[in-house]
């Protein structure tokens, strides 16, 4: 989504939404393209993963390939995005096999009985069938809330409450453990708190409660954007949307019910929430 096609296939699907025919052509290419890597498998491997060689040096990737699962850099970014259009009347051949091959595949790599996920699953992993829990797993960016959206959309779009179901027992999840013992960082939209937030949303009151709370908790009327980000324990003062205060105020302002205008797309659909 970052970088990528799932996060250009959105932005295409708000401009046709929006009435803009020209994005058309565009979109459809993009699901056509997700649609074929998801249905083509490497066989016993899924069609998103990659072998070491394929993956940025600071990924420091397996050397046998990877499989991410995450909203911003896995699966659960093409599968947000077909979902979308799927429900919004656009779709491609294979389109709907392909969103089922995804949710089914997220769901077959949680955790045990747990709702988390690992960041990505090696080769070997795949293997074997058993993956070490790795990465940020309680962040929109790589972990459960992304995850859950992701198949909150899946539902959507094939009409299976099952889906829906499992998205909401993930973001859930979250409400049996404080806040602070969350594994997120810091209180922005990517890998901190208002991702969170924004996940949760008004279908879980009490985790959306908990990350606004510690948002909240983190206000600075001495710092230049009143909330700083964070990273690893590094702060930083950043006005942006991703990983500034920009996106931790339209996550607040929604929580508080901040009156806002009529839209064709809500504005986290850039982070394939909707």
């Amino acid at each position: 989504m970052i970088s990528g096609l799932a996060g250009i296939g959105r932005v295409l699907l708000a401009a046709s939404t929006a009435g803009n025919p020209a994005a058309e052509p565009g979109l459809t290419a993009a699901l056509e393209a997700l649609t074929a890597m998801i249905g083509t498998p490497h066989q016993p491997r899924p069609g998103w993963w990659l072998p070491a060689s394929m993956h940025p040096p600071a990924a420091n990737a397996s050397p046998s390939g990877s499989a991410a699962t995450g909203m911003a850099h896995g699966i659960a970014g093409p599968l947000a995005l077909l979902a979308a259009a799927r429900a919004s009347g656009r779709s491609v051949p294979g389109q709907d096999a392909a969103i089922r091959d995804a949710s089914t595949w997220l769901l077959d790599w949680k955790a045990g009985g747990a709702w988390q996920w690992p960041a990505s699953v090696s080769g070997a992993e795949l293997d074997t069938g058993t993956a070490r829990l790795t990465g940020r797993q309680d962040a929109w960016c790589y972990g459960t809330p992304g995850i859950a959206a992701a198949l909150a959309l899946a539902s959507r779009a094939l009409g299976d409450d099952a889906l829906a179901r499992a998205g909401d027992a993930a973001i859930a999840s979250l409400a049996s453990r404080p806040a602070r013992t969350w594994d997120a960082d810091g209180p922005t939209l990517c890998h901190g708190h208002a991702g969170i937030l924004q996940c949760a949303a008004s279908r879980h009151p009490a985790v959306a409660s908990s990350a606004a709370n510690t948002i909240i908790s983190a206000f600075d009327t001495t710092r230049p954007f009143a909330i700083a980000h964070t990273d690893q324990n590094a702060v930083e003062d950043r006005p942006g949307f991703l990983t500034g205060a920009a996106g931790i105020a339209l996550a607040l302002a929604e929580h508080g019910h901040l009156p806002s205008p009529a839209v064709p797309a809500r504005w986290d659909c850039v982070l394939l929430l909707s």
